[in-house]
């Protein structure tokens, strides 16, 4: 489900293997190149029988080598795999333990500003670069992302939300949460088209649409 973009037969690791070493890794807490660097070098004897590229190299790859693979793989791709990963092996333990599926599944969709991400820079710089924004889609019967979606610069999470609607196959099912701002006739409008449900907050700022709800 990842391509691979760099030149083949130069590079001297698989991704697929890196991939799943870098996984098993954070699935086991580690959070930065460093730290999946020793990781993999404290388990080598295990990554030369499973991986046959590092068997190959008769070492691992370095946090800087981590690093360059995976500015070379497709953000969207990548976050799409791990969710699948995710959502399959939840879907088998369910199966396995005879657990019951929620009836309905309450998806929170809330934007997020990392703090500290921007700059500030003059004009032949390249002038003022805002905090990084993302949108995060959570299924809280499982208690995971299905989606963590960047915001452009010159938006806000209001169209970046619209296109994650549009994009679902359907919502049946789902309750759609979200704050005030998302409770607007379009967004509404198409997650009823796809048989899903919603509950938004509203402002005083909405005055019509609250003075409805208090009615």
């Amino acid at each position: 489900m990842v391509s691979d973009s760099r030149v083949r037969g130069m590079c001297d690791y698989d991704a697929a293997e890196v991939l799943t070493a870098v996984h098993i890794g954070a699935l086991c807490g580690k959070n930065t190149w460093t730290e999946l660097d020793f990781f993999m070098k404290n388990r080598q004897e295990w990554c030369f029988e499973y991986f046959p590229s590092m068997r190959r190299e008769g070492k691992t790859p370095s946090h800087d080598t981590l690093n360059r693979i995976f500015s070379k793989l497709d953000e969207e791709q990548l976050q799409i795999a791990q969710t699948t990963f995710i959502q399959e092996n939840i879907k088998n333990l369910m199966e396995r333990f005879e657990c019951k599926e929620p009836e309905y599944k309450v998806t929170p969709v809330d934007g997020k500003v990392q703090r500290g991400t921007g700059r500030s820079y003059n004009e032949k710089a390249g002038g003022e670069v805002k905090d990084l924004q993302t949108l995060h889609i959570y299924d809280s019967a499982t208690c995971t992302t299905l989606g963590a979606i960047s915001i452009a610069t010159k938006t806000n999470e209001i169209p970046t939300a619209r296109s994650f609607f549009e994009e679902m196959n359907t919502a049946k099912g789902l309750i759609i949460t979200g704050d005030a701002m998302h409770a607007q006739k379009t967004a509404t409008e198409i997650i009823s088209d796809k048989d899903g449900d919603y509950c938004f907050g509203t402002k005083g700022n909405q005055k019509q649409l609250l003075q409805d709800a208090v009615d």
